[in-house]
């Protein structure tokens, strides 16, 4: 394979591949070990989570829901009313029989549990292993997307479970892709949900995000799915607990009385989050950019500039970052109160503008 200049990412071109061709991925890593993993980003996947990914063409179909795609964007006010029907497909005898009853019912939207390819049924699709493929247990990928059609037809919009904080554990998959904790959390401890026994994603890795952000696009513009529910709340309070953990012992370490104060705000908030959310699951949705971007890269942050601190690099790059870090922290720590205070608002807060100066930072600090 060729790795493309300035971007990370391997390519290979194969000629005469055609829809239906299994393939894996052959993976030296250090050591000498040879792997073989599924592709995560694979369009359909054998049944089998050990099977390979499986070619498919994912823009043959010819849609026929226009008419309902120009005018989904109505459901974006939150003062629209809707009537959501939530199932999974294998409790139906055929798409038709589900088109028909949600039709006649007048639910506005189905919520389908996960239809990504997924370990067992006794999870119910909670166990997605290949995230960019719908399960063969109810048909092709055309059929599915024959599915999402004939309800947008019938004026039923499409919502899917999604569950982007953890993956299931099995040698083909996501864990140790390259021989090393690439997709879940870095610390072995940190890294297996403590109910489930899976793993739970890195979110502080920008190819981590990448790979659930495009995810969601992806289903979006290629299935013309019209949401996403999203799962796991314990596990994204989990993370957010070791996140604050982490804050809570660098702010200890650190010596500023001036940063203390701020980070000791930070933590404050963060936790009073936690337990709103606990004793107000339905909350969760308001939070979920702050648990899965904001804090991790507070944290990964503070991290950066007690280790700069600790080794006492000099320099002008160093001093500026410290500075930088030092000047904006009470700022950082009035976004997270804010995003507590937006949990008692009629609606969650976007905390893009209070933190674009955090966003900065990430950017700028080129550790």
């Amino acid at each position: 394979m060729h790795r493309m200049p300035m971007s990370g990412i391997f390519e290979l071109f194969v000629p005469g591949v055609e829809a239906g061709t299994h393939y894996k991925y052959e993976i030296k890593v250090k050591g000498g070990e040879v792997l073989l993993k599924a592709d995560p980003y694979g369009n359909s996947a054998d049944h089998d989570p050990e099977g390979a990914s499986v070619v498919a063409d994912v823009s043959a179909f010819q849609w026929n829901d226009g008419d309902w795609m120009k005018e989904r964007h109505r459901f974006d006010d939150r003062k629209q009313p809707v009537s959501i029907y939530e199932t999974s497909l294998e409790e139906w005898k055929s798409a038709e029989e589900l088109v028909e009853f949600l039709a006649e019912e007048d639910f506005t939207h189905v919520e389908l549990h996960p239809v990504m390819e997924y370990l067992d049924d006794i999870t119910g699709g909670y166990s997605t292993y290949a995230y960019y493929a719908p399960t063969s247990r109810f048909g092709s990928v055309a059929d599915f997307q024959k599915l999402v059609d004939e309800l947008h037809q019938a004026g039923v919009g499409v919502i899917l479970g999604w569950t982007p904080a953890q993956f299931p554990r099995y040698a083909s998959g996501l864990e140790k892709f390259d021989g090393t904790p690439l997709y879940e959390r870095q610390n072995p401890a940190e890294a297996i949900h403590p109910f489930w026994g899976t793993l739970l994603y890195n979110y502080g890795s920008p190819m981590v995000k990448d790979f659930l952000i495009s995810n969601a696009c992806f289903w979006a513009e290629v299935y013309h799915a019209d949401g996403l529910r999203m799962d796991d709340v314990d596990a994204m309070l989990t993370e957010m607990q070791q996140q604050l953990d982490t804050l809570h012992a660098l702010n200890e370490a650190l010596p500023d009385p001036q940063l203390s104060a701020a980070m000791a705000r930070m933590e404050k908030a963060g936790r009073s989050i936690v337990e709103t959310v606990e004793a107000t699951p339905a909350k969760a949705k308001q939070v979920r950019r702050f648990a899965n971007y904001y804090l991790p890269d507070a944290v990964n942050v503070l991290q950066q500039y007690a280790k700069l601190a600790k080794q006492g690099v000099r320099g002008e790059n160093a001093a500026s970052i410290r500075a930088e870090v030092e000047r904006n922290a009470a700022s950082i720590a009035t976004a997270f109160e804010n995003q507590l205070d937006a949990l008692y608002a009629a609606e969650s807060m976007d905390l893009s503008a209070d933190l674009t100066v955090l966003q900065n930072m990430l950017k700028g600090q080129g550790l």
